[in-house]
């Protein structure tokens, strides 16, 4: 896992250069993501344990029979992510796209390096034992046998919940004003309120400004954003 991470940095680090607060979350996607491969290949493997084979074959079988779920998983998950890069602000489109390919370099290291590693490790240093594994089989059939007997109870009990969570819901009060402590009387509350209904609220006015040469710090480019700073604060009252 931690290599993944490596490998991600290091190509975040060729393609745009820097980590920014967005990417820095990046190694806690690959982490949950790379242990839900890891479980449920794990989980697969046990199973062919169980059936008394060499661990080679039992390797052979779980990738053969899981590989295309993971796949799967991987490409479903990369477009999930992926689709973060409609939003049109660049951090958010640069986690999108760092993530999707974190995400197919996971599932990558996880079908050709895992096999591998698997060939090395004892399986009792994993499971503990062949018991553990039958335990956990019979483990997982009480607890489905327990759900099949309560079915109707579990039902109702969550339909019961969704109508609590649904009136919950209808009860939930927005409060988004900041003008109540301001006189609908007074001038400017009188401008506010034309603008909220006439144009959709008020925006704050934003500029970018970019220059041709190195910094914007030089003497003559201070003295051009001084005029624009008059013009604007003269014409529309920008201040």
């Amino acid at each position: 896992m931690g290599f993944t991470v490596i490998v991600n940095l290091v190509i975040i680090q060729n393609g745009i250069g820097y980590v920014d607060i967005m990417l820095s979350m990046l190694p806690s996607v690959i982490f949950v993501v790379g242990v839900s491969y890891i479980i449920h290949i794990l989980s697969r493997y046990a199973e062919e344990l169980s059936k008394n084979q060499d661990k080679n074959i039992a390797i052979f079988n779980t990738f053969k029979n899981i590989w295309s779920t993971i796949v799967i998983t991987v490409i479903t998950t990369s477009i999930g992510f992926l689709s973060l890069y409609l939003i049109q602000i660049k951090p958010i489109q640069n986690f999108a796209i760092y993530s999707a390919i974190s995400i197919l370099t996971t599932g990558l290291f996880t079908l050709f390096l895992l096999p591998i590693l698997l060939t090395f490790i004892n399986p009792k240093l994993i499971f503990k034992g062949k018991s553990v594994v039958a335990s956990e089989g019979l483990t997982h059939g009480i607890f489905l046998t327990k759900i099949l007997r309560n079915s109707k109870t579990i039902q109702f009990s969550t339909l019961g919940l969704v109508l609590i969570f649904t009136i919950g819901l209808g009860q939930i009060e927005t409060n988004n004003n900041f003008l109540d402590d301001l006189s609908h009387q007074s001038d400017l509350g009188k401008e506010l309120a034309f603008f909220e209904n006439s144009f959709g609220g008020i925006r704050p006015f934003e500029m970018s400004i970019q220059s041709h040469s190195d910094s914007l710090l030089t003497y003559q480019n201070i003295l051009e954003l001084e005029k624009v700073h008059h013009y604007l604060e003269n014409t529309y009252q920008v201040s």
